[in-house]
């Protein structure tokens, strides 16, 4: 199965006169780059919320970012108790050491627990956020799913179109081969005379050359790599890494039938089977 590695997902939930949105999104990437965005009051969860992502999703450039709205105007609240009792120790300090009548508003203010903010999340709440999340998530993973088939369905078609370029090739081979011995002789006759020439040794050097320049073992590991791809493709796991590596082997199977072809008809075909390849390598890159 295919999967995109980009995706977006997004939902909302009403809690208690707030509104909490949770969006997912991500782009390609090679390993899982995951960035949580929490309210203050949930900070503590994001380390466990970015494990949770790194692990479902494995790969990509990924995001969360979640929002609480309605919450109180009042940015804070004030620890009375703390302010009290930091007050009533500066007017012992004061008066201990004959201090000058101050202004202690803003020194308690600085101390530690005076104030405390007013985003103080919940149990309960978090148990919405949670679920806000889980449906973006769901959301996100439906996104990654319908971009994959589109991209299994292109390359199942290029796959196929480099199998037929393959086959257009075969009749170019013959008059290739035929090709390769007028060649050598007309060389032959330019350069050397008719009676110096060893019929025997000529023939034989004509067969060693054609079959180095054989490729007929290409073509059929190009075949069956192009047919383990698809076989891959199809397979219920995200295979992207996978379909990555078998794609290196037809590119080297593609690479060597065009240094061999000698053949501008052959070259031709070559060239647009490394066509149909680089574009299946660049959406390859989006892929899980």
């Amino acid at each position: 199965m295919i999967l995109s590695m980009t995706g977006y997902g997004t939902a909302s939930a009403e809690h208690k006169g707030k509104t909490i949105t949770a969006e997912l999104k991500s782009v390609n990437g090679k390993f899982a780059d995951v960035n949580v965005r929490l309210p203050l009051a949930y900070r503590d969860k994001e380390m466990e919320v970015r494990n949770e992502l790194a692990k479902k999703f494995e790969r990509g450039k990924i995001e969360l970012i979640v929002s609480v709205g309605g919450a109180s105007q009042t940015p804070f609240n004030i620890n009375m108790d703390a302010f009290e009792s930091y007050y009533k120790t500066l007017k012992q300090v004061e008066k201990k050491f004959k201090l000058p009548p101050t202004d202690y508003l803003k020194t308690i203010f600085s101390f530690p627990e005076t104030t405390r903010s007013a985003d103080v999340g919940n149990e309960k709440e978090w148990t919405v956020v949670a679920h806000t999340i889980a449906k973006a998530e769901k959301l996100f993973e439906d996104f990654r799913k319908h971009e994959g088939k589109q991209l299994e369905k292109d390359f199942v078609m290029r796959i196929n179109n480099i199998v037929k370029l393959l086959e257009q090739a075969e009749p170019y081979e013959k008059q290739r081969e035929e090709n390769i011995r007028k060649k050598i002789n007309a060389g032959l006759k330019e350069w050397m005379r008719e009676e110096n020439i060893d019929r025997n040794r000529l023939e034989q050097e004509m067969v060693f050359y054609i079959e180095k320049m054989d490729f007929t073992e290409e073509k059929t590991r190009l075949r069956s790599h192009c047919s383990y791809f698809l076989q891959t493709v199809s397979e219920k796991e995200a295979n992207g890494k996978k379909l990555s590596f078998i794609t290196q082997e037809i590119g080297r199977e593609i690479n060597t039938i065009g240094s061999k072809a000698n053949d501008a008809e052959l070259q031709k075909i070559v060239v647009q089977m490394k066509d149909e390849l680089e574009k299946i390598r660049e959406q390859l890159m989006n892929v899980l």
